[in-house]
């Protein structure tokens, strides 16, 4: 097998489109090295549509049967938490060192007239150093917290489903300020950074 990384112009979607885009390219990235995090990501798919059943199924009753739907949002909430919370946790720690790499990188590809930052942006504010169980305990804050905003909308509002990479040159967010040249360099020094 011959592991490459490509770079071709539809690649520039990961600077000029949503966060989807961007999330895309860091759980292909990861999974290529860590399968079981690609089991997490199928895992935490399935939990997420079921939850997300459940809250639309929830704003639709009234009575009793929604008391009874409501005490199953616990199981759902307990089980997102422990899965999203790794993905989010291993993607901490692929962008923080994404993120050294293609300093370094951008530096030789601009004669370090410019500087690239990468930062991981969740979906919720996260107390305390990335680990796990911090990130669980963060995440089922968050859920618990806002559960009426969730009921009213019928969807979940938090999570690695939820998260985006900010990509900023010369302390600028480039997607927004870059120019074509700078969005492309950048989209180069992520995927040499990749390799």
């Amino acid at each position: 097998q011959l592991n490459t990384v490509l770079f071709s112009p539809e690649h520039m979607s990961i600077i000029k489109e949503g966060p989807s885009e961007r999330r895309r390219f860091v759980d292909i990235a990861i999974s290529q090295v860590k399968p079981a995090y690609f089991y997490d990501l199928q895992e935490y798919s399935r939990v997420l549509s079921q939850r997300n059943h459940l809250l639309k199924e929830l704003k639709r009753e009234n009575g009793g049967k929604k008391m009874k739907l409501k005490d199953t949002l616990e199981i759902w909430n307990e089980k997102l938490a422990e899965t999203g919370s790794r993905i989010m946790y291993e993607r901490h720690q692929y962008i923080k060192r994404l993120n050294l790499i293609a300093k370094e990188n951008h530096k030789k590809l601009t004669g370090g007239r410019e500087e690239i930052e990468i930062m991981y942006v969740p979906s919720f504010y996260q107390a305390g150093l990335p680990s796990v169980e911090n990130i669980k305990v963060n995440f089922l804050k968050s859920v618990e917290r806002d559960e009426e905003k969730e009921l009213s909308a019928g969807v979940t509002l938090y999570g690695p489903q939820r998260d985006d990479i900010k990509i900023k040159v010369n302390n600028k967010n480039v997607r927004i300020y870059g120019s074509q040249g700078q969005q492309r360099t950048s989209v180069l020094t992520l995927k040499l950074s990749e390799i």
